[in-house]
């Protein structure tokens, strides 16, 4: 192409810019064939209908490239900042990440290496989560794109692209797809060990005719749900409440209304421990749900050992915040964004990053608890879920 040729030379730019996403899309498929085995639903490298999707959603990421130790955010397709801060969540926390990109042999298998998985299976959610993941480390791009995965999570549920969401809610459906997808592999116990803990529930009270009432039962959870009130909060004298409460309107199994006292110890702590601040109340006078925007303090770093039982504190039970889910807005609108410890095995430069779907940047450590226990005073939102990372 010549000067005098504008539009040739407009041709000749647009192609190489293909070809270079066309190259980087095959480096990312290398890379997983060489050391992020995906099985079950193609050969390495060779792109199903779904890949091909979401090789051409790379068409419409940012031109722009990111520089060496940036990270990459994810594109918001219509109100699915959520989702987009929870996938951030998991891709930055190693250990459940490399697990994820591990599962080959685990893979579910429902179908021939030669068929491709339908919409929403196990198989197919599972290979482009892997993909996504992928291609946050490998993409020279600011931002990719997660539609391919989402259509995917969201096939058979009520999440729909363009629809307000909850993110704590999301979060229920995203560990349900996992553990299906890795329901009787070897993978299984060690992914519900990141997610999944055990409290040892006990309830005391007695009958009206003084015989015990009393009983313990082990419940599992994905998630601790703390209150915020109108005066707000701090992360352990919640908890303190959470583990140990009295109750004036116990029910007895013979229907005796009594004072019970309820108690939960921790028999096991997942690796990742996610902690929702319950922020939306309802208004008698108005009819209608509200949403606090209460300060909420919360420390760097947590040590459970005193709400453990016996084996379980002797595992040193400490943990360090890894993420804070923020939201700005009122019940049924808003925006969500995210703070959370760079990964160095990523080549992150920054030890800690503000992700708003597409947009990444650095944020001083020193910074972070300001950003999350002031009432919105950064224009950031209140902190709405904290996901703390079990040290050692």
């Amino acid at each position: 192409a010549t000067a005098e040729d504008p539009w040739a030379a407009a041709q000749a730019a647009a192609q190489a810019a293909q070809a270079d996403r066309e190259e980087e899309e095959r480096m990312v498929q290398q890379a997983i064939a060489d050391s992020l085995v995906i099985q079950g639903s193609s050969q390495p490298g060779t792109p199903t209908g779904d890949d091909e999707a979401a090789a051409g959603c790379i068409d419409a990421e940012a031109e722009a490239e990111r520089a060496a130790g940036e990270a990459a955010g994810l594109v918001n397709l219509g109100n699915t900042c959520y989702v987009n801060c929870l996938l951030q969540t998991y891709y930055f926390f190693a250990p459940l990440r490399d697990e994820i990109l591990r599962l080959d042999a685990t893979r579910a298998e429902e179908a021939p290496a030669e068929a491709v998985p339908p919409r929403g299976s196990a198989a197919a959610f599972i290979e482009q989560l892997q993909l996504l993941f992928a291609r946050l480390a490998l993409s020279r791009r600011r931002s990719v794109d997660p539609r391919s995965l989402l259509t995917h999570l969201f096939t058979g549920s009520a999440f729909t692209f363009g629809a307000e969401a909850d993110a704590t809610e999301l979060n229920k459906l995203l560990i349900s797809r996992l553990e299906a997808a890795v329901a009787g592999s070897a993978a299984a116990p060690r992914i519900a060990s990141h997610l999944y803990g055990t409290m040892l529930e006990s309830i005391g009270a007695r009958e009206a005719d003084g015989a015990d009432a009393s009983h313990e039962a082990r419940v599992p959870f994905t998630e601790l749900i703390l209150p915020v009130s109108d005066a707000g909060g701090e992360l352990r004298a919640a908890l303190a409440e959470l583990m140990r409460a009295e109750s004036r309107e116990f029910l007895t199994p013979k229907g005796h209304a009594t004072t019970a006292t309820k108690e939960a110890r921790f028999v096991s702590l997942p690796s990742l421990l996610a902690v929702q601040l319950q922020r939306v109340g309802y208004d008698t006078l108005k009819q209608c749900a509200i949403k606090s925007h209460a300060r909420f303090d919360f420390p760097l770093e947590l040590d459970l050992a005193e709400h453990c039982a016996a084996h379980c504190a002797a595992a040193a039970p400490r943990y360090a915040l890894h993420a804070l889910l923020l939201h700005s807005g009122e019940v049924t609108s808003g925006h969500y964004q995210l703070l959370v410890r760079g990964s160095a095995e990523l080549g992150d430069e920054a030890g800690w990053l503000r992700i708003s779907d597409e947009h990444v940047s650095p944020v001083d450590a020193s910074a972070v608890h300001a950003h999350g226990t002031g009432a919105d005073d950064l224009g950031l939102g209140v902190p709405y879920c904290l996901y703390y990372a079990r040290e050692g």
